[in-house]
């Protein structure tokens, strides 16, 4: 039964060192970094398509630390004119498949005060809320599309992301 255990351990070393593969402490090292570098966003009731009602409409986001250490985010919004844009115009929505040429202002909260940066523990769950601003004129019947981005200060790398569709209906036709 030892010869067997120690045969079945002989083994196992040869088929690893013939495989390549090593443990080092800069791999180990390398993949914590990694995992210090990790959040979900995802938008509260999966409506990242909504429509604008009084000049404005919000989104409601929950940011969740799932790295291993306290992280600090940077949050961004900036137009997503690829994907977002694409699922609109090969949607069957009733709606308009208009692709706004203007830009929606937008302001990022969190606990009603405007934020740039969340710092958040790990396992820790944020609500934030985009809110975007139509522009003052006849701008109506057109689809806008935001992405909300966040950003790692550790990494210094975009982690997470999420594409929000804005559509600003004719106000005459309600």
């Amino acid at each position: 039964m030892i010869r067997v255990v120690k045969l079945i351990g002989l083994i196992f070393g040869i088929i690893i060192s013939v495989s390549g593969v090593t443990y080092t402490k800069s791999s180990v090292e390398n993949l914590s970094t990694k995992t210090n570098c990790a959040a979900i966003l995802e938008v509260i009731g999966n409506k990242a398509k909504k429509s604008v009602s009084h000049g404005n409409v919000s989104y409601e986001l929950f940011l969740t630390n799932t790295s291993n250490k306290p992280s600090i985010y940077s949050i961004n919004v900036d137009e997503d004119t690829e994907i977002c844009l694409k699922s609109i115009k090969d949607s069957n929505s009733f709606h308009s498949k208009n692709v706004s040429p203007f830009k929606l202002s937008s302001v990022i909260t969190f606990n009603n005060k405007p934020v740039k940066e969340l710092n958040l523990l790990p396992g820790e769950k944020k609500l934030i809320k985009v809110t975007f601003t139509v522009p003052e004129g006849n701008v109506k019947n057109y689809w806008k599309c935001s992405k909300v981005s966040v950003l790692s200060k550790e990494c210094n790398s975009i982690i997470t992301s999420i594409s929000l569709k804005t559509y600003i209906p004719d106000p005459e036709l309600k």
